[in-house]
């Protein structure tokens, strides 16, 4: 389309200069004005994001025809034709029709585009002032401060928009990243109301007295199994009152080993108290809560139970809130339970690896790993936005705590800022529109008073 409108152009500009040629100056040059402003108006028409250097061109191919062109009887006639056409260009956008073509890539040069043919205007605009009587210059004056003061108040509205907007988002990230944290405190609660129930049960302090493994095992392994496909637990023990492991239920065979370098088991052998938080373990994080067992009074051992923290948690967070979360835990915090990396993901600093995403393809974010480190140093959280691949995103980092506070690691909110870009720009259309239109009918009214 734009190829056969450029071509209609082109011959009927030869045709205004023949007419022109024969003496028809009048039909000529309106004939050359009009096919002249013809294609930037079905451009902006055709394709998308392209009415800033249509309307432009308009502004700048117009102004010169009335200066030295247009004779002064058609003149009206080609400001309302000219007027049209920017209307038309301005509105194009602003509708943005389905059946417009994209134009990627001209973001790169339309503002030098536009910036050359701004100065050009502007050097016309000048020269004309400059050499013309009292009317043009009092007209320009008064329109330069309007326009001044029009678009100054509308770029101040649209920042103020743009920073209402981002605020927003900050806002949600945030309230995303507490309602993680306060799902992880339900989750704590949980664990600890399980490991309660299984420390007051006579039949389980008679079997851990008599040693009996195997039939504590019986005895547990089925509510295991059923707590493990309804609730997500993962880990049962029953604990020596020394710390050691008497039996994993979900582990029959590995016992013996000392689990006190798990902060939770510590503070609940040393105060015989129930105590629950995330813990780091050999195999994987979990919130786990450690409950006393107590015979007449009596301090017998521990029962300790885990509750899943890794891909089904962050699969159900996602489904919750429409984010993705992305979970790195520190080599610091993995080296005692001796827990590995088990994929080769490339980590956002030296100090951490993947442990869970919610993503299946997981990118790395275009973010300094500065501030990584200073999340893990401050435990303050950052708000960073940024893009991949032409794709925008907010995503606060943020530190995941374990009991007592101590950070493991960082917790990764990402959103995608579609919706708020796109609402962002309907704002600047709707805002830039009507400050543009009423300058415009501002202008040809001080043109008709004065």
């Amino acid at each position: 389309l734009l190829m056969v409108l450029t071509g209609l152009a082109w011959v009927s500009g030869f045709a205004g200069i023949a007419l022109i040629r024969k003496g028809r100056y009048i039909l000529g040059t309106g004939l050359v004005y009009v096919v002249n402003i013809l294609p930037p108006v079905a451009a902006a028409i055709s394709l998308q994001d392209i009415s800033l250097v249509t309307s432009s061109y308009i502004l700048l191919s117009s102004f010169f025809f009335f200066r030295w062109i247009l004779p002064t009887r058609t003149r009206p006639l080609a400001i309302w034709v000219g007027f049209a056409a920017l209307l038309l260009s301005t509105l194009a956008d602003a509708i943005n029709p389905v059946f417009q073509a994209g134009t990627e890539g001209l973001e790169n040069f339309a503002p030098f585009i536009i910036g050359i043919m701004g100065l050009a205007f502007l050097g016309l605009l000048l020269w004309q002032v400059w050499h013309t009587n009292i009317r043009p210059k009092l007209l320009v004056a008064i329109f330069v401060v309007i326009g001044a003061v029009v678009f100054f108040q509308t770029g101040v509205n649209l920042r103020i928009s743009r920073e209402l907007s981002e605020k927003a988002e900050k806002d949600h990230l945030f309230f995303l990243y507490e309602t993680y944290n306060d799902y992880i405190d339900t989750q704590a609660v949980s664990s600890a109301a399980l490991s309660l129930s299984y420390a007051d049960r006579d039949d389980i302090k008679e079997l851990y007295l008599s040693q009996d493994r195997d039939a504590l095992f019986t005895l547990l392994s089925p509510i295991f199994d059923i707590l493990k496909e309804e609730n997500n637990i993962r880990h049962l023990y029953i604990e020596n009152p020394d710390g050691t492991v008497f039996i994993r239920i979900h582990n029959k065979d590995n016992y013996g080993d000392d689990v006190t370098y798990r902060h939770t088991a510590a503070a609940a052998l040393e105060t015989q108290e129930t105590v629950a938080g995330v813990e780091v373990g050999p195999g994987r994080i979990g919130v786990r809560s450690v409950s006393p067992l107590v015979k007449d009074g009596r301090f017998i051992g521990m029962v300790e139970v885990g509750l899943d923290y890794d891909q089904a948690f962050v699969d159900d967070f996602k489904e919750r809130s429409n984010a993705d979360y992305n979970l790195w835990i520190t080599y610091e915090a993995a080296e005692t339970p001796g827990l590995e990396p088990d994929d080769d993901h490339p980590a956002p600093t030296e100090k951490v690896f993947h442990y869970a995403s919610s993503s299946e393809n997981l990118i790395s974010l275009p973010i300094s790993a500065d501030i990584y480190d200073r999340v893990l140093e401050t435990k303050e959280p950052s708000v960073q936005f940024g893009s991949i691949e032409n794709e925008e995103f907010a995503v606060i980092i943020a530190p995941m705590l374990a009991y007592e506070g101590r950070v493991i690691g960082i917790v990764e909110i990402i959103q995608s800022r579609t919706e708020t870009l796109a609402a962002i720009e309907q704002t600047r259309q709707s805002v830039l529109f009507p400050a543009a239109i009423l300058s415009l009918i501002g202008l040809l009214i001080l043109g008709v008073v004065i």
